[in-house]
Formats: structure tokens, sequence, C-alpha cells
């Protein structure tokens, strides 16, 4: 999301935290397999956001009850957990790009070597079938 001051949320009756899990239901709606098992760890945002990571869970399940089950869904603090700490920079790296900044060197020794491993400047999004690596730029509707 290049730029999170363009969203309406009033328009759609929500607040920020609830756009955060839509969206997490979106992207993990297109990749989940069906027949596999999943568990859910996503990062820690705030005490009360527990009931919502649950309601992910069981509103993933039910969209899809013929296929892909996520067994267990819980929050973790991203600094206790390695694979979180390489996520968050990778994300953080291409949020960077998205933004349009370019001053910080340690983000951009990252998306240069992103661009090097994928072959191409991830500014586009993926397409679903590409296995690896997957880039998705949401940008909500006029």
């Amino acid at each position: 999301m290049p730029d999170k001051s363009i969203l309406r949320h009033s328009d759609f009756e929500q607040d920020h935290n609830t756009w955060y899990y839509k969206m997490f239901y979106l992207l993990l709606h297109l990749f989940l397999k069906d027949g596999n098992e999943y568990n859910l760890y996503l990062d820690l945002k705030d005490s009360t956001s527990n009931e919502k990571v649950l309601e992910l869970k069981r509103i993933l399940n039910i969209a899809n009850s013929d296929g892909f089950v996520i067994k267990n869904a819980q929050q973790v603090r991203s600094h206790e957990v390695e694979l979180m700490q390489v996520t968050d920079m990778l994300i953080g790296s291409l949020a960077y790009l998205h933004r349009g900044l370019n001053s910080n060197q340690g983000k951009m020794n990252v998306l240069s070597l992103i661009e090097k491993t994928i072959g191409k400047r991830p500014i586009f999004s993926s397409r679903i079938s590409d296995e690896k690596y997957n880039v998705l730029v949401w940008r909500p509707k006029a």
C-alpha cells in the first residue's frame, strides 16, 4: 500500500485495524492451498488484537470449508521470532520503495538484493502464479 493516507475507512464503516485484517484475509486467501493445514503467526499489534486474529482464522476456515484448514492462529512478538524479523525487513524495504523514498542505504541494499534475486524491480504486483517470491501492490478503488 503506497499511501495509507488515501484510505477512506469511514466509507466502509471500519477503522484502520479492521482494514489491516481485511488485507490479511485477501492476501492469505490467495496463497493458502487446498488440502493443507496452516498455523498463522501474526505480529502482535496491541493487547486487544488477539480477538481479530481468532476472527481471521474463523473467517478463513468458513470461506474455504472444503480446502485448507487454519489449525492455529496466534500473535507473536516479531522481535522474538527471527523469521518475522526477516519478513519485517523485506516488507519494510518494499514499502520504502513504494513510498518513493531512497535515502536509507540499508533499505536500498535490501531492495538491490531483491531485484537481483527475482530479476526485476519489485514496483508492480507479480503474478499470483509466481512461485518463490510475490509482490502484491494493493491500491484502493477510487
